[in-house]
C-alpha cells in the first residue's frame, strides 16, 4: 500500500512542478551588459567613477555620502572636460554664443543622475552617472567643432 501510494504521488509532483514552473518567467540577457562609459544613445551618455571618503571621517554613513559626493563631483569634472576641453575653467573667454552652449551643456551635466552605486569595505564609492538631454551628442558635437 505505501509502494501504491509513493508511485502515484510521482506523478502528481511531476505534473504539479509542470505547472509551476510554466507560470515562472525567465528574462534572458543580452551576451554584453550595458554600457557603463560612453554614449548610450544621441541622448544620453554615462560614466563610470570611483571616489574614496575624506580620510578624517570615522562615522561609517558620514564616509560613504563624502564618498558618493566625491564621485559626483569627479563625474561630473570628468564630464565638462570630456564635452568641452581645456575651455571648463575659464569660461569668460568664450563668445557669447559659446558661452550659451557652455552654460547649457554645464547645466545638463549638472542635473544628470546615479544610476548605480557600490560602496567597498573601505567606503570607497563606485558610482554610473547618466547625463541625458534632447539631442545631447549634437548638442557636444556642435560645441566642439565651433558651430
Amino acid at each position: 500500500m505505501k509502494r501504491f501510494i509513493a508511485m502515484s504521488l510521482i506523478p502528481v509532483m511531476a505534473l504539479l512542478f509542470t505547472f509551476i514552473s510554466c507560470g515562472t518567467k525567465i528574462y534572458h540577457y543580452p551576451d554584453t551588459a550595458p554600457p557603463t562609459e560612453g554614449w548610450v544613445d544621441d541622448n544620453t551618455y554615462r560614466i563610470t567613477v570611483e571616489a574614496g571618503p575624506r580620510l578624517t571621517l570615522k562615522n561609517r554613513d558620514d564616509r560613504r555620502k563624502s564618498s558618493k559626493r566625491a564621485a559626483i563631483q569627479n563625474a561630473q569634472y570628468l564630464l565638462h572636460k570630456k564635452f568641452m576641453g581645456a575651455e571648463i575653467t575659464y569660461a569668460p573667454s568664450l563668445n557669447s554664443s559659446e558661452q550659451h552652449d557652455f552654460t547649457k551643456i554645464s547645466e545638463i551635466i549638472k542635473k544628470g543622475y546615479v544610476l548605480r552605486i557600490i560602496y567597498d569595505y573601505d567606503d570607497n564609492c563606485q558610482i554610473i552617472y547618466e547625463v541625458k538631454a534632447e539631442r545631447l551628442k549634437k548638442m557636444v558635437d556642435d560645441y566642439n567643432n565651433g558651430e
